[in-house]
């Protein structure tokens, strides 16, 4: 005779898996009806698979980033979106009115526009030439430059003692020629910013032979900027040069039309937030390029208005903002007490220290001494207790540092017997 318990209990056991078998599949089916997208082209499979719906439909995987135009991104960072709108006023108060200079850059000499703080270069390279002849782009107009073309530019010559260079270098062989031109022009790169290029408005479906057509192995849907530093520039100090840690290394924009060299308009406002110099120089510059605050110079200009003795006064005098309200005067933009109160700020560093090993010379963990091993600097820690003042220890002696058992044979002649014995019984293994 059955259990009557046993049987409800089995009963009950069973229904639960139906239960939960029909709400898993409920879960699915609407699971395959939410990630069906274009016309069937998943055929089912998961939405968030980018790299297959690149390879189905065109759309880069970027395409499907959220909140990143600027006036999105800061929203959930009140000071952060605040901040960004100071500087933004500040800028546009300070920027001088745009001039621009058509001429042959393999003629023209550079070194007669004076010296500058920033120096944007977006060379014709290579790379574009054969971009844009892979879609059929005419190519009249361009004329690409050789690496050795672009480095006999004397960019040296217009650079300050304290600048910054941003080039624009592509995404093929410009990531090690563009590092080249940097230390040929007495720059030290610094930085690499990174545009991702969305394609939402331009994108058709790819065929095998165009995933192949760059002769990569990897599509590239993105172009480097390499930012290069001059001088002792040092963040938490040079702060009426140098506001850091503002903006991100990374641009997400639509890439124009193929073949179409224009880069993203936001690098413009990176750099401006960036450098508080307001000596801004564009080489390759087109229509298009020309900005307040920006000289831009280039064959493919339609005109000039450039005037070297009128661009020269609006920096003359050393007031900046807020004692100048408008665009003549000083060559740096100047800060507000509100922004100053806002920005990011960069730790200070330690002084730097000369890179000294300590030889311990007192055996007892309790009571230790501590003894440079160049005798060319006097410093010496004594009744140290190592387990009560450790944070003291740290603040004073990088942890970094390498401690050795042995002295400098020079130190050895100046020692007792007992400090040589307790040198020598010392464990090592306790100041690695």
């Amino acid at each position: 005779m059955e259990n009557p318990k046993e049987t409800q209990e089995q009963k009950d056991s069973e229904e639960n898996q139906k239960q939960e078998k029909k709400s898993k599949q409920k879960k699915e089916e609407v699971l395959i009806n939410n990630i069906k997208a274009d016309g069937g082209a998943y055929k089912g499979k998961p939405k968030n698979d980018y790299c297959l719906h690149f390879v189905e439909t065109g759309q880069r995987p970027q395409n499907f980033i959220r909140d990143y135009d600027e006036d999105k991104r800061f929203l959930d960072y009140p000071k952060l979106n605040e901040l960004i709108k100071l500087k933004n006023e500040v800028l546009k108060k300070r920027a001088t009115p745009s001039m621009w200079l058509k001429c042959d850059l393999k003629t023209y000499d550079l070194s007669t526009l004076g010296k500058f703080d920033v120096i944007l270069i977006d060379p014709p390279l290579p790379e574009y030439y054969r971009r844009a002849k892979s879609f059929g782009v005419d190519l009249a107009p361009f004329e690409p430059w050789t690496f050795d073309e672009i480095q006999n530019l004397r960019v040296d010559l217009i650079a300050d003692n304290c600048c910054f260079l941003f080039l624009w270098v592509g995404s093929n062989e410009g990531l090690d020629k563009g590092r080249d031109l940097l230390k040929n022009w007495n720059f030290r790169r610094c930085e690499d910013i990174v545009w991702i290029k969305t394609n939402k408005l331009n994108f058709t479906k790819m065929s095998k032979t165009k995933l192949d057509a760059e002769g990569s192995l990897l599509q590239h849907t993105k172009e480097h900027c390499l930012v290069g530093i001059k001088g002792a520039i040092k963040r938490g100090i040079d702060n009426h040069f140098i506001h850091a840690n503002i903006d991100t290394d990374v641009i997400v924009e639509e890439e124009p039309p193929q073949g179409s060299t224009a880069k993203p308009v936001e690098l413009y406002r990176v750099i401006e937030r960036f450098c508080m110099g307001r000596k801004r120089i564009e080489l390759f510059g087109e229509d298009r390029n020309r900005r307040p605050g920006w000289l831009t110079l280039g064959n493919s200009l339609s005109n000039s208005n450039f005037v070297l003795e009128k661009y020269n006064n609006y920096f003359k005098g050393d007031l900046c903002y807020p004692e100048v309200q408008g665009y003549e005067g000083g060559r740096y933009v100047g800060c507000s007490e509100e922004i100053e109160g806002l920005r990011p700020r960069s730790p200070n560093r330690q002084p730097n220290v000369n890179p000294l090993l300590f030889t311990p010379v007192n055996s007892g963990l309790t009571n230790l001494s501590l003894t440079p091993q160049n005798t060319s600097g006097n410093l010496s820690i004594n009744n140290l207790n190592l387990a009560n003042n450790l944070n003291n220890l740290n603040n004073m002696i990088p942890m970094n540092f390498p401690f050795v058992a042995n002295p400098m044979p020079g130190q050895i002649q100046n020692m007792t017997n007992i400090q040589r014995n307790n040198i020598n019984n010392m464990p090592q293994n306790n100041y690695q």
